[in-house]
């Protein structure tokens, strides 16, 4: 039989809904943007611009995965085409954070040279 201090103790260690709290697993990779600190570390919940434009590009990469997955297989054609549409205007708003992270200084992607070029084009030409 329980005792009441054991009952307390379990309902503290699950959520309202009845499921298990899950503590962070220390050194995970944590994404969420609720989850997430400054990098000051001042525990102020508050992202900084980097923080904040990062995190959009990463959710529009993922919706645009979601889009396209949504639009293949499904089978009505107007859905399927407002699914397109999601999924570029998804595209053109990736890009333009993309833009905005670029300028300012926080994605440096490596220029590719020349024979670099050649050569990708190469290899996904003969793929079709």
């Amino acid at each position: 039989m329980e005792t009441k201090t054991n009952k307390t103790a379990k309902r503290s260690a699950t959520t309202k809904a009845g499921t298990p709290k899950r503590s962070p697993v220390k050194g995970a990779n944590t994404k969420s943007s609720s989850t997430r600190t400054t990098g000051d570390q001042t525990g102020s919940g508050v992202l900084t611009d980097q923080e904040r434009i990062t995190d959009l590009m990463f959710s529009e990469k993922k919706m645009q995965a979601n889009y396209s997955a949504f639009a293949s297989e499904c089978v009505d054609a107007k859905l399927r085409d407002e699914f397109l549409k999601l999924m570029n205007k998804s595209h053109l708003t990736q890009y333009e954070l993309f833009s905005q992270a670029q300028m300012r200084g926080w994605y440096k992607p490596k220029a590719a040279s020349a024979a670099e070029m050649k050569q990708a084009y190469q290899k996904f030409s003969s793929m079709g």
